[in-house]
């Protein structure tokens, strides 16, 4: 199980509670990079996410993603991203990079021995799985039916990619 974890955004959602309710999580970075995200997320869904940005094991930056991972200098047991609409539909230009080969050799990099980065995208990106499975040694693919993918003819889709190794 995750010791640690590295997430974008998203802070609303209760996979921070998720993440916390396991007893061998020490520790989840969020990084954020807009603070009225934040102050809206401690405001409006706290109640409904176990209040998980004011956890002490929660950790939060103010900070753009794409720098904020460029400068970390530390490994994760897993690493989630969910700020943008995938790889194929960046919301900021420069988000691209995130999902470049060299970007994703980052990612890797920012990994413990059997770490695991997920990625959320609104629909299938097969360019995508083809240059995770040439840089993580196990990808696995994820279909997820939301009421908004039911609703248009691709299923959003989660990608995730080990790298080898067992736990340090």
């Amino acid at each position: 199980p995750p010791r640690s974890t590295l997430s974008s955004s998203s802070a609303a959602s209760d996979v921070y509670k998720r993440q916390l309710n396991n007893p061998s999580v020490s520790e989840v970075v969020v990084v954020e990079i807009e603070p009225k995200v934040v102050e809206w997320c401690r405001m409006y869904f706290g109640r409904f996410n176990g209040n998980a940005l004011d956890d002490v094991r929660t950790h939060v930056v103010i900070d753009d993603m794409a720098r904020y991972a460029a400068k970390c200098d530390r490994a994760f047991d897993a690493i989630l991203l969910d700020m943008d609409n995938g790889p194929h539909q960046p919301i900021l230009p420069r988000n691209s990079e995130l999902y470049s080969d060299s970007g994703l050799r980052r990612w890797r990099s920012l990994l413990r021995s059997g770490g695991v980065l997920s990625v959320w995208a609104a629909k299938p990106d097969a360019a995508f799985v083809t240059s995770l499975e040439e840089l993580f040694e196990r990808v696995f693919t994820y279909d997820v039916n939301t009421s908004v993918s039911l609703q248009t003819e691709y299923p959003d889709m989660v990608y995730c990619a080990m790298k080898h190794g067992s736990h340090e």
